[in-house]
């Protein structure tokens, strides 16, 4: 070696290849980051899908549980007569609602072994109630618990006797109430001009008439309406109680406060429903009875409440929601980000048609990544043939 030093072609070379070296490693640096950041956003994507499946999913196993099949799943308009199409879309988002009894309650036959020596049987667990009198159709009066509390939005089933058949009445409780004590609630009762489809008897048999008849009971009915909405400029899928849990007066999906946010990033999704087959032909639009997987008639498709009704848990092959034996749900999951490491070319991941979704030129692509996610349940509470049970 040159004991003066290197030349300054020596050094020259040296640092060109220094440099080859520090760029190829930092090549491979920034390659190695976007694509753990495109990961990421995957990540992130299944695990809001999760949520949004893991929710839907648990929920639809409980649709119809003690109520009527007729009215466990609501395809009315606010403001709109019977029989119009608003929960379906082909060019933009589904919702789904439907209706369980809340499952939270003890019932005891009046047994002394069991600890039950009272008439008619005790009650216990805080959501189902004794009525006291014969309610109006504007009022009841229940038997609440010292932590019990009924909000306004719920809604309640009433069941009255009169010796042989449960009349039962559906009503939303117009202001918040709480116990202990008999408490009386002010209430609208549900007809066929509300923004509902639990209707059932109009108006209140005797609760207390002839002898031996055990009293009225009151029990409590969880809505479920989920439906995608944006929240903070970004699409959320969330759920619609009907219940003022902020007590200000104002009910949900007016005050947003009251929604429940369950899956960030859901910008779609679609439904469809299983129809229980009978012998003849599917009276879906392409026959095949599902409702709402034609993609090739350009039309809102969905269950037709003003349809003849089956009775006892049967199927008549009729387009009405008692008929519905299973729903399928399909979402699609956006980026909570855009994906800038693909570059610039890339415009995002396509809009994806799903059952009778036939137009997304709604979508806007934005480099979002997009996950479709399908899950489907059965109701086996639609199967009922006696809805009125109380244990």
């Amino acid at each position: 070696m040159n004991s003066r030093g290197f030349t300054l072609i020596e050094l020259l070379v040296g640092g060109t290849i220094g440099v080859m070296a520090i760029a190829m490693v930092l090549g491979v640096f920034i390659s190695q980051t976007a694509s753990f950041q495109s990961l990421d956003l995957v990540r992130q994507m299944n695990a809001n899908g999760r949520d949004a499946s893991l929710e839907i999913g648990n929920s639809l196993k409980r649709a119809g549980y003690g109520i009527d099949p007729g009215v466990a799943f609501d395809f009315s308009c606010v403001g709109q007569p019977p029989g119009t199409k608003c929960h379906d879309s082909y060019n933009g988002t589904d919702d789904l609602r439907f209706y369980a009894r809340n499952p939270n309650y003890v019932y005891t036959p009046q047994n002394a072994a069991l600890g039950c020596a009272t008439a008619g049987g005790c009650l216990g667990g805080g959501t189902m109630y004794s009525i006291v009198g014969v309610p109006t159709s504007t009022a009841i009066v229940a038997t609440l618990g010292s932590l019990d509390v009924i909000q306004k939005g719920r809604t309640v089933l009433a069941l009255c006797s009169d010796s042989t058949t449960p009349h039962p009445v559906f009503a939303t409780v117009q202001g918040r109430i709480a116990g202990p004590g008999n408490i009386g609630m002010t209430i609208v009762i549900n007809s066929s001009t509300a923004s509902t489809s639990l209707v059932a008897d109009l108006a209140f048999s005797s609760c207390h008439s002839g002898t031996n008849v055990p009293p009225g009971f009151l029990l409590l009915v969880d809505q479920y309406h989920y439906y995608v909405t944006t929240l903070n400029n970004e699409p959320w899928l969330v759920l619609d109680t009907g219940i003022d849990f902020n007590n200000n007066g104002t009910l949900p999906p007016a005050d947003t406060a009251d929604l429940i946010p369950v899956a960030r990033g859901v910008e779609d999704m679609q439904v469809a429903y299983q129809l229980g087959p009978t012998t003849g032909t599917a009276p879906d639009s392409n026959q095949d009875w599902v409702v709402g997987n034609n993609q090739t008639v350009l039309a809102a498709e969905e269950p037709d409440p003003t349809q003849a009704k089956p009775l006892n848990g049967t199927l008549n092959g009729t387009m009405h929601p008692a008929n519905i034996r299973g729903v399928r749900v399909t979402f699609v999951v956006r980026s909570p980000i855009p994906d800038r490491s693909l570059g610039s070319g890339f415009l995002g991941d396509p809009a994806v048609k799903f059952e009778n979704r036939s137009d997304v030129t709604a979508i806007t692509l934005g480099q979002f990544r997009r996950m479709p996610i399908t899950l489907s349940a059965a109701t086996r509470n639609m199967n009922s043939s006696n809805p009125w049970l109380l244990y």
